[in-house]
């Protein structure tokens, strides 16, 4: 029978400063990805910069947020992480092991560290299978369960987690609810009992009634089997719930790092600050506060403004935004990849 209990991993997302090396689940070093696109004059090729230069670390344990409006490269830089698609170039390390130098054997056994919450519960399912052969699937896939009765077993046991009970094993995907397919969808991604599990958007497709029961999941999950997630998403509430640390990207580079709170009440980059003054507010006495307005289109990855990429639609850019790129954040440290922003004075 499959072991489902926690191990005695423990949760490091409470300690700030610099990470210790042993402390680093996934660490990612000037990752870069281009995709060839042809259009234009004479249907020239040219190159979208998905990607471009992102340097970041992920702690055993904790959750780290990555925020951006589309087209910001969040979801391709979760792919890269899990080794899905290729980078051009840089390197990612995981587990101490830098995924391009491993062979398709040790790739293989690597996978099941490494899993995916998808963001559509309506397509990440497939309508022709059973509810208990998509969530046994990756163990039968790994050896790990062997015959039908312990497959059976063993994916009514990672319903029952996810609180789906028994009598779902025998149905289909079309005979549940979106917040019930996305709750197949997470007992299939924990079934290996993986160190990361990259949440790309996954409540993005529910409802908003539904949306805090598999936030709470998640949550639930973390502690009892000591996840470590990369939780994708635009829904800034959700990422301030969920997030021990917050990478906020914009135009395939991020622009700011740093804990959640000291994002949320103290953004250095003009980016950030604009994004947390677009979430509407409940409270009905700070809707006249004062608010960065967002002006402008997000530039085209294919021909990216010189120097910040922002500065086409910043207040506050000068000229040395357009001659000179600003130095990336740095790290863990709460910092931000503006000229002007207090960390850089």
């Amino acid at each position: 029978m499959l072991a489902l209990r926690a191990d005695d991993r423990t949760s490091p997302a409470a300690q700030t400063g610099s990470i210790p090396p042993s402390d680093v689940l996934v660490r990612v070093r000037n990752i870069y990805k281009h995709f060839r696109v042809k259009g234009g004059l004479f249907l020239r090729s040219r190159w979208l910069r998905a990607v471009d230069g992102v340097s970041l670390s992920v702690r055993r344990g904790e959750t780290l947020g990555i925020v951006g409006e589309s087209g910001c490269g969040k979801s391709t830089l979760a792919r890269l992480m899990l080794n899905l698609i290729e980078p051009t170039s840089g390197d990612i390390v995981f587990r101490n092991a830098n995924l391009a130098d491993l062979d398709e054997r040790e790739m293989r056994e690597m996978r099941r560290r490494m899993q995916i919450v998808f963001q559509n519960p309506y397509s990440s399912l497939d309508p022709r299978m059973r509810i208990a052969d998509i969530v046994s699937e990756p163990l039968r896939a790994h050896g790990i369960v062997t015959t039908a009765p312990e497959a059976e077993r063993t994916a009514g046991e990672l319903l029952s987690m996810v609180g789906i009970g028994s009598e779902a094993l025998h149905r289909f995907p079309h005979e549940f609810s979106g917040g019930q397919r996305q709750r197949i969808g997470i007992a299939r991604a924990i079934a290996l009992r993986p160190d990361l599990v990259v949440c790309d958007e996954p409540l993005s497709a529910l409802d908003v009634s539904i949306r805090s029961q598999v936030i709470n999941l998640l949550c639930e999950l973390k502690r009892e089997l000591s996840l470590t997630y990369l939780f994708i998403s635009h829904d800034l509430s959700v990422v301030r719930y969920i997030s021990d640390r917050i990478c906020v990207m914009y135009l395939g580079k991020i622009v700011e790092t740093g804990r959640t709170e000291e994002i949320f009440e103290n953004p250095l980059h003009p980016y950030t600050r604009s994004l947390i003054d677009a979430a509407p507010l409940a409270n009905p006495h700070m809707r006249n506060r004062p608010r960065t307005i967002l002006e402008g289109e997000l530039p085209s990855a294919i021909d990216p403004p010189s120097g910040c990429r922002f500065r086409t639609r910043c207040a506050a850019a000068a000229d040395i935004c357009a001659a000179q790129e600003p130095p990336a954040p740095k790290g863990s440290k709460h910092s931000a990849a503006c000229h002007f922003s207090e960390e850089a004075k």
